[in-house]
């Protein structure tokens, strides 16, 4: 009986490590974004952009037969002191059989400076560079998405406010716009490194850097 009693116990044990093992661990810890599995993924952020904290809610999307599905998406924000300067990392999920998320489409921004692709840790992201109008101000932002795995949409947003000027795209770039839009792309490199996630996430994973802008171009229409 007593060996009967022990083995019981020792497989309900073995049954909830292996309960805990299959959890995807995802956060932000001492300024790292990481992910277990699914995707397996960490994003060490600068240090000047702070964690300001994250939002999930669930997004209508259409697929290519015209259905719509709600998609997962949950967002996480950083920022310097003075919110001029932000990242943001945003992980969209379908939760249903049958449906795949299709790779970021960034070609219909209005005002569309840059697109391209990107290898970020072996991983090809599609890239573009663009100017929006929000609530209060401008911004230019670089975007990084991919795929990950059939139901996970990743994506990375380097944002900057900027001045109106960059919301009416001209015809031909100047020198000065050229040379603005080479260091913007180079600083968003910069600010983020990505990885695997490491069991140890309190310290920075080790990582890789993204490299230099290569199949992309600045778009003069």
């Amino acid at each position: 009986m007593k060996n009967i009693v022990m083995l019981t116990l020792a497989t309900i044990l073995l049954t909830g490590c292996a309960a805990t093992n299959f959890e995807n661990k995802i956060g932000v810890d001492n300024n790292t974004f990481y992910s277990s599995k699914l995707p397996n993924i960490s994003v060490n952020v600068q240090d000047s952009l702070k964690y300001r904290g994250a939002k999930k809610k669930y997004e209508p999307k259409s697929g290519t037969s015209g259905r719509s599905i709600n998609v997962e998406a949950k967002k996480y924000y950083f920022s310097n002191s003075k919110k001029t300067t932000r990242l943001n990392i945003t992980v969209e999920r379908i939760n249903q059989h049958n449906w795949r998320m299709s790779m970021p489409d960034y070609s219909r921004h209005q005002n569309l400076y840059f697109q391209g692709k990107e290898t970020l840790s072996e991983k090809e992201y599609r890239t573009a560079i663009f100017a929006v109008q929000n609530e209060e101000n401008c911004s230019i932002v670089k975007v990084y998405g991919t795929i990950l795995g059939d139901s996970i949409r990743f994506q990375i947003f380097y944002v900057e406010d900027i001045n109106n000027s960059w919301l009416s795209k001209n015809t031909l770039l100047t020198d000065k716009q050229e040379n603005f839009l080479k260091k913007f792309g180079k600083r968003a490199n910069k600010s983020f490194t990505i990885g695997e996630y490491d069991d140890s996430m309190v310290a920075p994973p080790a990582t890789s850097t993204v490299s230099k802008q290569g199949a992309g171009h600045l778009l003069k229409r």
